[in-house]
């Protein structure tokens, strides 16, 4: 796996600096396998690793195509005269104060008897009890399109169709909707902080709550990655092992992982966190070694290969930028704070101020507000939502037992343990934050923090192996 890290900043590289058209791609990848195959005369390793750096800047110049082309993306009509849209329901539809809101995927539009074809992103907010499955046909009557914050659309529904969805799609709503149920009866007050971390649906939360966790410096923690997945993962292994052995316990966790990630949806942190459980865990299977420098390079050029607009969102580049410095900065400071510090204190702070650092440019360019105190509210809400997490699962699942008591006992719990986390986000709350001016982060800034990051990581491996 040595070349991935080189490959990964390849990519980054390409996303940022190299313009995107299909001249340029083949140009670029007729002179590569030149290069490629010259080098493999010359030696295996080189040749490979020029392969496939080449095949990362071709992954991130086609990325940069693929945001493009979704950017340039805009209806044929008037988008405050479109009267009427067509399409598929891409995820779960979630209530909210005024009824519900589902994304859907437009690709129709109408005008009073005008109608043409379109490929639109588009927040749906309607009024009405029936929920929609994801990959529902829909139909609905609006009073115009309006553009969303951060790119897509929003629209308001006077009047809303929905079809029936796919057999896949009943049944994923059908066991998404059970879970809903099921958080809701064995969490109590609880639940709406259980759902969203379980099933990222955060419509539940109450607006002190949001605003407790945002200026408490943790709102990542409220968002599905790689902490979430990895709760669920190792459940799943860990009540196999013991059972089935660990070849079986190592495959049961990375369907499981997959299964989840279908479940609630490809949401970007959720779906680089799924990469990079499978690479793991594959890696655990045929005992093979394991450095996270490498999982994160090969999870982002999978992850480019999977979804190449993604890097163009925040949580992408939150997600890989505070991984990087986890990589990069964490195991430094780790060694400073020995002396001072056991080493399960000094892991969280020392993860916190990595992921801090990296990812404060973004942070600061998007929301115009730092709080430095998530690095130390993150060590102490962390794990208390890990066991919030853990419990919640147990919960749920002895919560089909008909007995009374135990959703009683569960219900009471979960509430106490929920009430804690929401008091230490409000403790740490109080602390003040660093404003400024919002500033225009370009959707290339993860690529070139990635290539910075990339090169000290490949720095850093050449020096831990002495080959300087």
């Amino acid at each position: 796996m040595s070349a991935l890290v080189p490959a990964a900043v390849a990519a980054a590289a390409a996303y940022a600096l190299v313009p995107a058209n299909i001249s340029t791609v083949l140009v670029f990848l007729a002179a590569a396998c030149g290069i490629a195959l010259s080098g493999i005369q010359r030696g295996r390793l080189i040749g490979i690793t020029l392969l496939v750096c080449s095949a990362g800047v071709i992954l991130g110049m086609g990325s940069r195509a693929a945001v493009a082309s979704s950017l340039q993306q805009a209806p044929a009509l008037p988008p405050g005269q479109i009267s009427r849209l067509w399409g598929v329901a891409v995820g779960h539809s979630e209530r909210t104060e005024d009824g519900r809101q589902i994304a859907v995927r437009v690709n129709e539009i109408g005008v009073e008897n005008l109608r043409t074809s379109a490929d639109l992103s588009v927040i749906l907010s309607y009024d009405g009890p029936e929920p929609a499955a994801p990959g529902s046909p829909l139909q609905a009557s609006i009073t115009g399109l309006q553009a969303a914050r951060g790119g897509g659309w929003y629209a308001s529904a006077v009047e809303v169709f929905v079809g029936e969805p796919s057999i896949a799609g009943r049944v994923r709503s059908g066991i998404y909707y059970a879970l809903a149920g099921a958080i809701e009866r064995s969490a109590g007050t609880g639940a709406p902080l259980l759902k969203a971390l379980l099933l990222g649906v955060d419509t539940d939360l109450t607006a002190r709550t949001e605003e407790l966790f945002r200026r408490a410096g943790v709102s990542h923690v409220l968002a599905l990655s790689g902490m979430h997945l990895a709760i669920v993962a190792a459940l799943v292994v860990a009540l196999a092992l013991p059972l089935f052995g660990r070849r079986v316990a190592l495959v049961s966790g990375a369907v499981v992982a997959l299964a989840y990630t279908l479940l609630i949806g490809g949401r970007p942190s959720l779906v680089r966190a799924t990469i990079m459980c499978e690479i793991t865990l594959l890696l655990i299977l045929f005992e093979r070694p394991l450095h996270l420098v490498e999982v994160v390079s090969a999870a982002f050029l999978v992850h480019l290969l999977a979804q190449p607009t993604a890097i163009a969102e925040v949580s992408f580049q939150l997600s890989y930028l505070a991984l990087l410095g986890i990589s990069v900065i964490a195991p430094g400071l780790i060694r400073e704070m020995r002396p001072w510090l056991p080493t399960p204190v000094a892991a969280p702070l020392s993860a916190g101020v990595g992921a801090q650092v990296a990812g404060s440019p973004v942070l600061f360019g998007v929301f115009g507000r730092l709080y430095p105190i998530g690095i130390v509210a993150g060590a102490v809400i962390g794990p208390l939502v890990a066991i919030f997490m853990t419990a919640g699962i147990i919960g749920v699942a002895v919560s089909m037992i008909p007995v009374p008591a135990i959703a009683l006992v569960s219900s009471r719990l979960l509430s106490a343990m929920a009430a804690l986390i929401e008091h230490a986000a409000w403790w740490f709350s109080g602390a003040p934050g660093v404003a400024g001016e919002r500033l225009a982060v370009p959707a290339g800034f993860a690529a070139l923090a990635c290539l910075g990051w990339g090169m000290a990581v490949e720095r850093r491996r050449l020096l831990w192996t002495g080959r300087r």
